[in-house]
């Protein structure tokens, strides 16, 4: 069954020893992708960072101008979910170059793929108690476990479970959503009073709270993670899927060989992408409350098909233009970015809580989408400027140093 990852011998080391991979083993393309997924999710997550996350219609409507409008409509049409599902996707690929690297998807990588995912999880528990509680890392660690059932699966059946697995949230959401609900109102019994209460009880929790009021809301937040992983978790594994689905097929170790493939897709994901989007939006703007199934049912479709096929016009339109010099001069920086993608993430979370919360410059429910979007620009800039300069005095990021030590049970080398 390993037949499926031998073509990627120019990655895989000689020994097969069970370690953290090389500089020289790495893909430039993949860190490349990575960067700019975890440089673009700022945008998207500046809304939570700065204002009550549960509440983004009430954001739009406390920061209404046109220009605040234009953005969040555009972060949200082109943003909102495609760039997790390419970290998503990136994970899953992630998983099946450590199989081709070891040749080994039997007991032994199975403990030590465990053992790495049991340390993302501690690590991503710290970061949403004692940072921002974004959850994300929750998720990839605990969906990850499942990656153990597919890693011997044929490419066929790796399709075929993840187009299930994507719309399994799509039908739960559905189901569950009562018809009477829709996600710019909230809770139909839910008056705009209450709401604005919530709002201003955030801001004075934000802005004028001690840590611990914002460490005890984190906490509290834990507790629906469990729910939102069960409910939504298994579309991030249907991406995972997808990830171990290309590097099966050999894509990204023969990029000149599947030219065809990657440009075909790149249309083809952009007209879907743009197509599934628009349906969602229009759907979720002009239909109202109280929705029958067969709408939430088409809503939902169209939203996964069109945030899964802008992430991967994302993808192969970055691959393709890294084959021209021009480009590849220009988005060789993010490689840097995407190589300690996890302390970057740390990052951006100890920026803005700074920026923001009451132990930092108190900016909470002060920015609206404009400003918030043009301050990525500059925090950008300072990761980028960051992650150069380390990589050139170190192979790992410090968070991706701690996960491989405590993964590989001893301390790796830095420099």
């Amino acid at each position: 069954m390993l037949d499926h990852f031998k073509g990627s011998e120019n990655v895989a080391n000689e020994s097969r020893e069970m370690k953290p991979i090389s500089a020289k083993e790495r893909l430039p393309v993949i860190d490349v992708l990575r960067g700019t997924a975890i440089l673009c999710i700022l945008f998207l997550n500046m809304q939570p960072y700065s204002f009550p996350e549960t509440l983004p219609h009430l954001y739009v409507k406390m920061f209404n101008g046109m220009a605040d409008q234009i953005v969040f409509g555009l972060t949200q049409f082109f943003g909102q979910g495609k760039f997790y599902s390419m970290l998503s996707f990136l994970f899953g690929l992630g998983m099946a170059v450590q199989v081709t690297r070891t040749h080994d998807t039997g007991k032994k990588f199975s403990l030590l793929y465990s053992r790495r995912l049991l340390v993302l999880l501690g690590i991503g528990l710290f970061h949403d108690l004692a940072l921002w509680g974004g959850i994300i890392l929750l998720m990839y660690s605990t969906m990850g476990f499942f990656l153990l059932f597919f890693k011997k699966r044929q490419p066929k059946t790796l399709l075929t479970w993840a187009v299930i697995l994507l719309l399994i949230p799509v039908l739960i959401h559905a189901v569950l959503r009562p018809a009477g609900t829709h996600p710019a109102m909230g809770n139909q019994q839910q008056t705009a009073e209450l709401e604005m209460k919530k709002v201003h009880e955030a801001i004075d929790v934000y802005r004028d709270g001690s840590y611990w009021d914002m460490f005890l809301i984190r906490l509290d937040k834990l507790k629906t993670t469990a729910l939102i992983t069960a409910r939504g978790g298994w579309g991030i594994l249907g991406l995972f899927l997808l990830g171990i689905w290309v590097w099966q097929k050999g894509i990204f170790q023969d990029i000149e060989k599947n030219l065809k493939f990657l440009r075909k897709t790149r249309w083809v994901t952009l007209a879907l992408g743009l197509g599934g989007t628009l349906i969602f939006f229009l759907l979720d703007t002009f239909l109202k409350p109280p929705q029958p199934l067969s709408v939430r049912l088409i809503g939902g479709i169209a939203r996964t098909v069109g945030t899964s096929a802008l992430s991967f016009f994302y993808i192969a339109t970055i691959v393709l233009l890294m084959r021209k010099e021009s480009w590849k001069r220009f988005l060789r920086p993010l490689e840097a970015v995407g190589r300690m993608a996890l302390s970057n993430y740390f990052l951006q979370s100890l920026i803005c809580t700074t920026l923001f919360y009451s132990y930092g410059f108190n900016l909470f429910g002060k920015i609206g989408p404009l400003t918030g979007f043009l301050l990525v620009f500059p925090i950008s800039a300072v990761q980028i400027f960051l992650s150069a300069r380390w990589a050139k005095h170190f192979r790992f990021g410090p968070v991706e140093w701690l996960w491989h030590s405590l993964t590989y049970g001893k301390r790796q080398t830095m420099a």
